[in-house]
C-alpha cells in the first residue's frame, strides 16, 4: 500500500481559512479525502460547536484516516492544533495506521488575529472571540517545527488583502509533491 501525495496537516485558529484551503485543494485534486473534527463533531453530536468527548471525536477522526489509507488516498488533516501536545499526540496515533508512515506537510495558517475575528463574526457558527485570542497565544507560544514529525512546514501564502494566494498554494503543492519524491524515492 502506498500513498503517492503528501498529506496535509492544517494548523490555525478559526476562521483562519483552514477549510476553506481543504475545499479548494480537493476541487483541485479529487483524490485528497478531507477529514475535520467540525464534520466530526458534526456527524456525532449534530452540531461542530458542541466540543463533546475528545477520545470518541478522535476515534471517529483515526477511523476515517484509516479509511483514506485503505482506499490510498491522501488526507487533508481540518482541526486547529494549535497545541504542540495536541499535534505530538496526534502524529503518534497517525503513525500506528501505516506502515510505511504517511509523510506529513503541515500548514500553518498565519492570518492576523484581527482578519480572523472579522471572518468570526460573518460565518454562520461564531466562535467566541476570547477563544480565538486564547487559540492565537497558544500557537505564538509553540509555533509548529518539523522536530514534530512533519516532513515540512509551510505558512499559508496569503495576498496583500490577507486571503489566501491559492494561485502560490497551488505552485507550492506542485513543487512539494516533486521535492518529497525526490527525497523518497521508492
Amino acid at each position: 500500500m502506498s500513498i503517492s501525495l503528501p498529506c496535509h496537516f492544517l494548523v490555525g485558529i478559526p476562521a483562519s481559512g483552514k477549510s476553506r484551503f481543504a475545499q479548494e485543494v480537493v476541487k483541485r485534486d479529487p483524490r485528497y479525502v478531507v477529514v475535520s473534527t467540525d464534520a466530526v463533531r458534526e456527524k456525532l453530536y449534530g452540531d461542530a460547536i458542541i466540543q463533546g468527548n475528545w477520545r470518541e471525536i478522535e476515534a471517529e477522526v483515526l477511523a476515517q484516516v484509516r479509511w483514506a489509507i485503505a482506499q490510498e488516498r491522501p488526507v487533508i488533516y481540518d482541526a486547529t492544533n494549535v497545541r504542540r501536545s495536541w499535534r505530538l499526540d496526534f502524529l503518534r496515533s497517525l503513525q500506528e495506521l501505516s506502515h510505511p508512515p504517511l509523510t506529513w506537510v503541515a500548514w500553518v495558517m498565519e492570518v492576523p488575529v484581527d482578519v480572523c475575528q472579522q471572518r468570526n463574526r460573518d460565518r454562520r457558527r461564531v466562535v467566541p472571540s476570547h477563544v480565538i485570542k486564547r487559540m492565537a497565544e497558544s500557537l505564538a507560544q509553540t509555533p509548529v517545527t518539523t522536530a514534530e514529525g512533519f516532513a515540512e512546514v509551510r505558512s499559508l501564502p496569503l495576498t496583500v488583502q490577507g486571503d489566501i494566494d491559492f494561485s502560490e498554494v497551488f505552485k507550492q503543492l506542485n513543487r512539494l509533491s516533486t521535492d518529497l519524491a525526490r527525497r523518497n524515492p521508492s
